[in-house]
């Protein structure tokens, strides 16, 4: 499995200014470290309107973050039929639906989960269940979620508000020989909503997917093959995927310990290291991290019913109270 958590979570929050070119470089920024028991290990989150942060992962619970890198509070997912959660993918809607994807025990029991969380009263019930392996998660112009499952090479269509479950497409490609051994995992609309973009780490690849009038997919084609002889790290382990306001591909490439920036005709423009280990030197652990090209901001927008990146919610270093590190701060069972 991915070991590099902190990259996927550094990038849903790598967001480059709109006026910044995406070859300026960039800084890794430790927002939150979330090495306890109530947060520890996340690897998913999702940014609600307001630039709130929902963390999950091992810990099997959602932790909440404030803007300016406090916790505030801890919502626990119980365990489903597998008795173990593993929360893999996530997605805001609302004040009363945080999407999660668990895993649960890795395809082993069939047991994998998509789970409705209300962020504003703390409940959480099994939208719907019985998968092998659902990771990234997506939501399209009409609402309908859509869900990788790493293991079936499937990606499935969920109804939000029924948890009516159909088969969406499935594909050689989705799935992989490689390593880590997951397949169809991130997943991202374009901006323009014509494309679900598909990361598949194992393959160290970015697919995307056309979407037809009638909601349908089209062909399964290969965006970006990375892991080349040239470039060893080119998107190896590609995991989260995110857009910015320009149609650039933000990618998690876990197994690089790097996250890299694609133009929308699929080239590398840019990368962004820090100061550990791997070739981008990304330091591991439970930490909540942002990059951010040229000023030390964080910027969201709403598109869509999806979170995307762009200029609205702009948080500056100067209006940001001081970083909030400590266990157990502010925790209770539900969040804003």
């Amino acid at each position: 499995m991915p070991r590099s958590v902190p990259l996927l979570l550094a990038l849903i929050l790598a967001v480059a200014p709109q006026t910044a070119v995406a070859e300026e470089p960039a800084a890794i920024h430790t927002l939150l470290d979330l090495s306890f028991a109530a947060c520890h290990n996340p690897r998913a989150l999702a940014v609600g309107s307001t630039g709130w942060i929902y963390a999950a992962g091992l810990s099997g619970n959602v932790c909440g973050i404030a803007p300016w890198g406090q916790l505030m509070g801890v919502i626990p997912v119980p365990p489903g039929p597998a008795g173990v959660t593993n929360v893999f993918g996530a997605l805001y809607e609302s004040r009363s639906a945080l999407y999660l994807t668990d895993m649960a025990d890795y395809g082993a029991s069939h047991a994998g989960r998509v789970l409705v969380v209300s962020p504003r009263t703390g409940v959480v019930r099994t939208l719907t269940g019985g998968l092998d392996g659902p990771n990234g998660i997506a939501q399209d112009r009409d609402r309908m979620l859509f869900v990788a499952d790493s293991f079936a090479g499937m990606i499935y269509k969920v109804n939000p508000d029924t948890g009516q479950r159909a088969l969406w497409t499935r594909d050689p490609r989705l799935a992989t020989g490689g390593f880590p051994p997951l397949g169809a995992s991130g997943l991202a609309f374009d901006p323009s909503g014509a494309y679900l973009y598909v990361a598949n780490p194992g393959d160290s690849a970015i697919l995307r997917i056309g979407m037809r009038p009638n909601g349908s997919p089209g062909d399964v084609e290969v965006f970006a093959r990375g892991a080349t002889d040239a470039d060893p790290g080119l998107l190896r382990g590609a995991d989260a995927l995110a857009f910015d306001v320009t149609g650039q591909l933000w990618v998690a490439a876990d197994q690089a310990n790097e996250i890299q920036v694609l133009s929308p005709a699929g080239a590398l423009v840019a990368a962004v290291r820090g100061g550990g280990r791997g070739r981008a030197g990304l330091p591991c652990g439970s930490r909540l991290l942002r990059a951010s090209a040229v000023r030390d901001e964080l910027r969201l927008h709403r598109a869509g019913g999806r979170e995307g990146v762009g200029p609205r919610h702009a948080i500056s270093r100067s209006t940001r109270p001081p970083l909030v590190s400590a266990p157990g701060a502010g925790i209770r069972g539900s969040l804003p």
